[in-house]
C-alpha cells in the first residue's frame, strides 16, 4: 500500500533547511528516515552536482540499525527502478541504476564504523599504524588496571595526607582503585574530555576562601546576641549551659573539635529567635567550609590529576601498541578533526548531507564530532543536517546518552529560520485505546516544566494519535492488574535468596512480591491464549492468540527467577531472552558460582546457585531444606535428610559434594586457577554434560575461553583477585546487551528486559512491577562537562555539604528520575493490540503512593472507557488454575517447544530409587525395535550408550561428514527466499569441511529437496517453518516415568495442517522400522506442543531420486503406539530389577 506523505514531510524531502524530527512511537521513522535519502539523491539529479550515495552521511547507532537502513534503502531504490523501467524513463532509470551500483560506497553506519573508516584513512596522519585493532574489553580492562594502579601508587606517594584521607573514606586502596575504574569509565562513555575536567580541577586548589577573621567576628557577634536574651526558652538556656561546659574560646585559634562541638550543639526549637540559630549555625558552617573545603579541592584535583596522567599512558601505550577501542575512536578522530583542518574540510566537502537517527542516544563526543561536521565558524550550513529520533525513548544513559542534547539542538541550534522541527505523531503501531492511555497517563508522569529542570513535558506535541482502531472481538485493550494481599503470607519457601544487608527483608519482599506476579502472569496468560485476538500482520487479518503472541518486558533481570519460576509451575512455555553477553552465559556463571563457593561456603546465596545448577541439580524443596538447616547452625555431617524428598543417592552426592567444598576451601590456595577448575569439572563431568546440551559447541567454547583467561591472569594462584577480577569483566560488559532474539514463530512467551525490546513491536505487552522504587544513585563524584566534584562523608566525621557537588547531584537526581520514566514509556509503546500492567500492593511494602502504579491506579478509576480494564486480585486462591491444555494430556511435564532446554530438565537421576529415565528418542526407538524383533524377550545390550555426536563428526567417514554437512545447510537454510542461500557462506561458517566428499553436490540435492517440498506443500509460503525443533517428552505410568529428548528436523505448520519431516542423507532402500517409530515418537510430541497429531510425516531422503517418501501413519495408529510404549518401558523395568541390565 503506498503512502501518502504529508505536506511538511513533502516539504522535509526537498530538503532546503535543516530538520529536527520528533519522531512519536510507532510513527514510522526509519520509513521516513529511507524516503528523505532518495529523495535527496533523486532531487539532485539536474543540479550542476548531482550527489551519489557517498556524499550522504548516514549514521545511527547499532549495527543492526544501520544494516536495515542500509537494506530498506535498497529496497527503495529497487522500486523505483522497476517504476521508472516501466514507464520507460531512461534517464531515471540510469540515474537509479547508477546509485543502486554506487550503493556499496554508501557511507551508512554507526558512529564507531565511521571513525574506524576515517581513522583507517588518516591514520599515518593521526600517528597511529593503519593496521590498529579494536580490542574487547577483557583486554583493555587489563591495559586500564595497569596504568591506574601504577599511576594510583606514585601519587599516593607524592601526596601522602590526601591519600590518608582516601583511605580513610574508602578503607581498603583496592576499594577506592575500583571506584575510579568505574568513573573513568563512565566519563568517556559520556564523552566528556578528561583534559578539560583536569585543567578546570587545577582551579580549585587556587579558589580564594573568605578570611577566618570575618566569620570568627559573625560568630561571636551572634553568641553574644543569644546570651543576651531575656526570658530565653530551654532549648537556648541549654544551648548557653553547653556552650559554658565546652569552654570554647571562639578565636582564629579554634580546633577543629571544638568547632564540630559548637555545630552540634545547635539544634532544637528556638521559637521567636529562630534567625539567631540560623545565622549561628550558617556562620559555624561557613567556618568549617573555609577550614576544610581546600582540602577537599585538593582531594578532588588529586583525583583528577590521577585519571589524566593515567588516562594519558593509556592513549600512549595504545597507540604504540596499534590497540584501541571504541571510545578511543571516537576521541582519536574529534582530536584529528579538530588539529586538522584540511582533513575536516575535505570531509565536509564530501559529505554534503548527514542523516542521524536515534539522536536522542547522542553522547558529547559524537555531538562534537557532528558539530565539526556540519558547523563553519561556530554557525550551522544550511541544508546540511537532518536528526531523527524520539527524546521520549531516550533511554541508555548508563551508556553516555545524553537527552538534554536532542532538547537543546531542538530548541538552540534549530531555532532559526534556516531550520524547522517536525512531529510525527501518528503511531501505526498501538490500537486507539493504547495510543490514549498512554497519552493520558504520561501527560501526569511526564508533568514537570522546563524551569524545574525538567527536560520533557509530555505537552500536546508529544501526544500521538492512532491510525489503528480497536479490535472490536477482544473486550479490553489496556488493563492494570493489582494483586492487594495487605501483606499477605504468600512468601514462597523456594525463594530463600536474601540479601546479606540492612534492606534483606525489603529485597525479600521483592523477590515474594516477583513470584506471586508471576503467579498472576501466568493465569492471565492461560486467559489470553486461545480467547484474546491479535493483528497478524502477515495477512492484515486477526487471529486468536498464541504464546508467541505474548511479550513480558521486566526493568531489569534482577528478580527474573521468580517469574520463571512461577511461569514453569503453571506449564506456561517461556523464553527468556538472554543478552550475547560472555559473562552471562549461564555456564560462565554457574562456573564463577562455584570458584566462590570454594572462598567461602558460607555464602547461602551462591551456595544455592550451586546447588541448583547442573553442579548438583537438585529441586527447590531439597535446597530449602537443606539451606534451612545450615542457617540454624547444623553440621554438614549431622545434616537429616527427608526420605520424603532425598534418595539414598541424592544423601551420598551431597555429602560427597560438601566434603569436596571442604577439602578445597582448604587447599585452593596451593593450586593455580586452572587446576581447579580442571579438578572440578573432572569431578562433576561439567564438559560431558554441556556436551549433551543444545548449542554444546559454544558452551564449550565459552567454557574455554575461562580457562583461558585464568591462565592468563598475572597471579594465578589468587583466586579471590581473579574473581574480583571476573566480576569487574562483567560490570564492564555491556548493562543491556542487544537481544539475541529467537525465531519469532517460536510458540513461547517471551521474557526480555525493556532495553532489549527497543526499535521492537509485539501484540501483548505484560509490564510487572510497576510498583518499583526509585534508582538511588549514591557515587561520591559528580561531574559535568566542564566540572567534576566529590563528596567525602569521613572528611570531618559527617556529610561535609559541597555546594558545587549538590548543585550536579540534583540535576543527576533528575536525570535519573526522567530516564525512569522514559523506559517506562518505552515498555508501554511496544504494544500492538494489548498492554497489561502489573503491581503488587502490600502494606509492608515501601512508597508504593510514589510508583507508577498508584499514578495508573488513580488515572484508571477516572477513566470511564470500555476497553480499558482494572483487575484486583485480593486472596491466594484468585491465583489458582488449570492450565487446561497441558491438564488435558496425560504428559504432565512443561514442554519447552523450542531452541531452548533449561538445563535443569536434564538432571542425573537415580534410575533405581526415582524410575525416572532419560532416553534420547533414536535410542529408545532401537530399544522398542529390539523388543518387536525379540519378541519381546529383550537382553540388554549397548543401546543405551549415548552416541558421542562430537566423536562422530571426527571420523574419516565422508557419509557421515556429507550428512553433518546437509543437516547443517538445512538448518541455515531460507525456505521463504532462495537468495539468501550461497554454498560459499556455508562451507565459510562450517567448523569441519575437510572430509566432506562433494559439497556443491550436496547443495544441489538440498535444493532439490526443497523444490520436491514446495511442490508437494500447497500453499507452501503460508506455513510457519520450525527448523531444528528439540523437545523433552515426558511420558507417566503409575511407577515410573520416561524422558524422551530428541530434535525434530523440520516442521511445517499453518492453522489448518501440521507437517513433519525428517531428513536422510541416503537413498531409499526398503522401509525402516526404526525410522518409523522415532517418527512416531515425534508425532506424541506435537501432540503435546500443538494439541494434535501431524497431518502428513515424510522422510525426505537427500540422496534418492524420489526425495519424499510419506510414512503411512494413522492417528489411530499413533495411539496405540502411545499406549504400547509403556509396555515396553515395563520391560525394561522388569530388566533392571532383575539385576540384568545395570544402568
Amino acid at each position: 500500500m503506498a503512502i501518502i506523505w504529508t505536506d511538511e514531510l513533502l516539504k522535509l524531502f526537498e530538503f532546503q533547511k535543516n530538520y529536527c524530527i520528533q519522531a512519536g512511537a510507532g510513527s514510522g521513522k526509519t520509513t521516513t528516515l529511507v524516503e528523505l535519502y532518495l529523495r535527496i539523491l533523486l532531487n539532485s539529479r539536474n543540479t550542476d552536482n548531482p550527489l551519489l550515495p557517498e556524499n550522504i552521511l548516514a549514521l545511527t547507532f547499532t549495527d543492526k540499525a544501520a544494516t536495515e537502513l542500509r537494506e530498506r534503502i535498497y529496497s527503495r531504490i529497487q522500486e523505483e527502478l522497476k517504476i521508472s523501467e516501466n514507464n520507460q524513463d531512461t534517464a531515471a532509470y540510469d540515474y537509479l541504476k547508477k546509485i543502486s551500483d554506487n550503493l556499496r560506497f554508501a557511507k551508512i553506519g554507526t558512529f564507531h564504523s565511521f571513525c574506524m573508516q576515517l581513522l583507517k584513512q588518516y591514520s599515518i596522519d593521526y600517528g597511529i599504524s593503519p593496521d590498529f585493532e579494536i580490542i574487547d574489553n577483557i583486554e583493555d580492562l587489563k591495559i586500564t588496571e595497569l596504568f591506574f594502579e601504577e599511576t594510583l601508587k606514585k601519587n599516593f606517594a607524592d601526596d601522602i595526607e590526601y591519600a590518608a584521607v582516601l583511605l580513610r573514606e574508602f578503607r581498603i586502596i583496592n576499594n577506592f582503585s575500583d571506584k575510579l575504574l568505574k568513573i573513568y569509565e563512565n566519563i568517556r562513555n559520556k564523552g566528556v574530555h578528561i583534559e578539560t575536567l583536569y585543567e578546570n580541577s587545577k582551579n580549585l586548589i587556587n579558589e580564594k576562601m573568605p578570611e577566618q577573621s570575618e566569620i570568627i567576628c559573625q560568630i561571636n557577634e551572634c553568641l553574644n546576641k543569644i546570651k543576651n536574651i531575656s526570658s530565653p526558652a530551654e532549648t537556648i538556656k541549654k544551648f548557653i549551659d553547653n556552650l559554658k561546659t565546652l569552654n570554647l574560646q571562639i578565636t582564629e585559634q579554634i580546633t577543629n573539635l571544638e568547632l564540630f562541638k559548637l555545630s552540634e550543639i545547635i539544634k532544637g526549637n528556638w521559637g521567636n529567635n529562630k534567625y539567631l540559630k540560623d545565622e549561628l549555625k550558617d556562620a559555624v558552617d561557613e567556618l568549617i567550609k573555609i577550614r576544610f573545603f581546600p582540602i577537599l579541592n585538593k582531594i578532588t584535583y588529586l583525583i583528577v590529576k590521577i585519571i589524566f596522567e593515567a588516562h594519558k599512558k593509556i592513549i600512549e601505550y595504545k597507540i604504540n601498541n596499534s590497540t584501541i577501542n571504541f571510545n578511543d575512536l571516537l576521541e582519536f578522530v574529534v582530536d584529528l578533526l579538530n588539529k586538522n583542518q584540511t582533513i575536516l574540510n575535505a570531509c565536509k566537502k564530501q559529505y554534503q548531507k548527514v542523516l542521524v537517527d536515534e539522536f536522542q542516544d547522542t553522547n558529547y563526543l559524537q555531538e562534537e564530532l557532528l558539530k565539526l561536521l556540519v558547523f563553519n565558524n561556530g554557525i550551522l550550513q544550511n541544508k546540511k543536517i537532518c536528526i531523527v529520533g524520539d527524546v521520549k525513548q531516550s533511554i541508555y544513559r548508563f551508556r553516555g546518552a545524553e537527552a538534554r542534547i536532542m532538547i537543546d539542538w531542538q530548541n538552540k541550534i534549530f531555532n532559526n529560520e534556516n531550520s524547522v522541527v517536525i512531529f510525527l505523531s501518528q503511531n501505526r503501531r498501538s490500537v486507539k485505546t493504547i495510543v490514549d492511555f498512554v497519552n493520558g497517563l504520561f501527560t501526569q508522569i511526564m508533568a514537570g516544566s522546563q524551569n524545574d529542570g525538567t527536560l520533557i513535558k509530555y505537552d500536546p506535541h508529544h501526544k500521538m494519535t492512532s491510525a489503528r482502531e480497536d479490535i472490536q472481538n477482544n473486550s479490553f485493550a489496556v488493563e492494570f492488574i493489582l494483586l492487594d494481599f495487605n501483606g499477605a503470607n504468600a512468601v514462597n519457601k523456594t525463594n530463600c535468596d536474601t540479601a546479606d544487608n540492612d534492606d534483606a527483608d525489603q529485597e525479600q519482599l521483592d523477590i515474594t512480591n516477583c513470584y506471586l506476579e508471576g503467579l498472576a502472569l501466568a493465569k492471565k496468560i492461560n486467559e489470553l491464549v486461545g480467547n484474546f485476538y491479535v493483528l497478524d500482520k502477515r495477512t492484515d487479518n486477526l487471529k486468536k492468540c498464541q504464546y508467541k503472541d505474548i511479550t513480558v518486558l521486566l526493568r531489569s533481570f534482577n528478580n527474573v527467577k521468580q517469574y520463571e519460576q512461577a511461569l514453569r509451575e503453571k506449564n506456561i512455555p517461556f523464553y527468556t531472552v538472554k543478552g550475547r553477553g560472555f559473562f552471562e552465559c549461564y555456564e560462565i556463571i554457574d562456573i564463577i558460582n562455584f570458584l566462590k563457593l570454594v572462598v567461602n561456603p558460607n555464602n547461602f546465596n551462591i551456595l544455592i546457585a550451586v546447588l541448583r545448577s547442573p553442579f548438583m541439580f537438585l529441586s527447590d524443596d531439597q535446597i530449602y531444606l537443606i539451606v534451612k538447616q545450615l542457617q540454624e547452625n547444623i553440621e554438614v555431617s549431622n545434616l537429616y535428610f527427608d526420605e520424603n524428598y532425598f534418595s539414598e543417592i541424592d544423601k551420598n552426592r551431597i555429602n560427597d559434594f560438601f566434603k569436596f567444598l571442604n577439602y578445597y576451601n582448604h587447599c585452593f590456595s596451593e593450586m593455580s586457577i586452572a587446576e581447579l577448575l580442571r579438578v572440578i569439572f573432572e569431578k562433576f563431568e561439567y564438559c560431558e554434560f554441556l556436551a549433551a546440551q543444545f548449542n554444546a559447541e559454544k558452551k564449550l567454547a565459552n567454557v574455554n575461553k575461562l580457562i583461558d583467561l585464568a591462565i592468563a591472569y598475572t597471579n594465578t594462584r589468587n583466586i579471590n583477585n581473579f574473581i574480583e577480577w571476573l566480576d569487574k569483566l562483567t560490570e564492564q560488559s555491556s548493562s543491556e546487551n542487544e537481544a539475541e532474539l529467537i525465531d519469532e514463530n517460536a510458540n513461547v512467551v517471551k521474557i526480555m528486559t525493556v532495553h532489549q525490546s527497543k526499535g521492537l513491536e509485539f501484540p501483548i505487552i505484560i509490564v510487572p512491577n510497576t510498583n518499583r522504587g526509585a534508582v538511588n544513585n549514591k557515587d561520591f563524584v559528580r561531574f559535568s562537562r566542564t566540572e567534576f566534584y566529590i563528596k567525602l562523608k569521613n572528611l570531618i566525621g559527617k556529610d561535609f555539604n559541597n555546594e558545587n557537588f549538590d548543585k550536579i547531584n540534583i540535576h543527576e537526581k533528575i536525570a535519573d528520575t526522567e530516564e525512569e520514566h522514559r523506559i517506562f514509556y518505552t515498555a508501554c509503546t511496544r504494544a500492538r493490540d494489548c498492554l497489561i500492567l502489573m503491581a503488587v500492593r502490600n502494606i509492608k511494602y515501601k512508597g508504593y503512593k510514589e510508583t507508577y502504579a498508584q499514578k495508573i491506579e488513580d488515572y484508571i478509576k477516572k477513566l470511564k472507557s470500555e476497553k480499558i480494564k482494572f483487575s484486583e486480585i485480593k486472596k491466594m486462591s484468585e491465583l489458582d488454575f488449570n492450565n487446561a491444555e497441558t491438564k488435558e494430556l496425560e504428559i504432565s511435564e512443561d514442554i519447552i517447544t523450542k531452541k531452548f532446554l533449561k538445563l535443569q530438565e536434564l538432571k542425573k537421576l537415580d534410575y533405581l530409587e526415582l524410575k525416572e529415565w532419560d532416553f534420547s528418542v533414536v535410542e529408545f526407538a532401537k530399544f522398542i525395535l529390539s523388543c518387536q524383533n525379540s519378541n519381546n524377550n529383550f537382553i540388554a545390550d549397548d543401546w543405551l550408550k549415548s552416541e558421542n555426536i562430537d566423536e562422530i563428526a571426527k571420523l574419516k567417514n565422508s557419509d557421515i561428514a556429507d550428512g553433518l554437512f546437509a543437516h547443517f545447510i538445512l538448518k541455515n537454510f531460507d525456505f521463504y527466499n532462495n537468495a539468501n542461500n550461497n554454498l560459499n557462506k556455508y562451507l565459510d561458517d562450517y567448523n569441519d569441511k575437510n572430509n566432506i566428499s562433494n559439497p556443491a553436490k550436496i547443495y544441489e540435492n538440498i535444493i532439490a529437496a526443497v523444490e520436491t517440498l514446495k511442490n508437494k506443500l500447497s500453499d507452501f509460503y503460508e506455513f510457519v517453518i520450525e527448523k531444528e525443533l528439540p523437545f523433552v517428552l515426558r511420558l507417566k505410568a503409575k511407577d515410573y516415568t520416561i524422558r524422551l529428548h530428541g530434535v525434530i528436523d523440520v516442521l511445517f505448520y499453518n492453522e489448518n495442517k501440521i507437517v513433519l519431516v525428517d531428513y536422510k542423507y541416503s537413498t531409499f532402500k526398503e522401509e525402516n522400522q526404526q525410522y518409523k517409530i522415532q517418527m512416531m515418537i515425534y508425532a506424541l510430541a506435537l501432540f503435546e506442543i500443538f494439541g494434535k497429531y501431524p497431518d502428513e510425516i515424510y522422510i525426505c531422503y537427500l540422496c534418492d531420486n524420489d526425495k519424499l517418501r510419506l510414512l503411512n501413519i494413522s492417528n489411530d495408529d499413533l495411539k496405540i503406539f502411545s499406549e504400547e510404549i509403556f509396555r515396553y518401558l515395563k520391560e525394561y523395568n522388569k530388566l533392571l530389577i532383575s539385576g540384568k541390565y545395570e544402568n
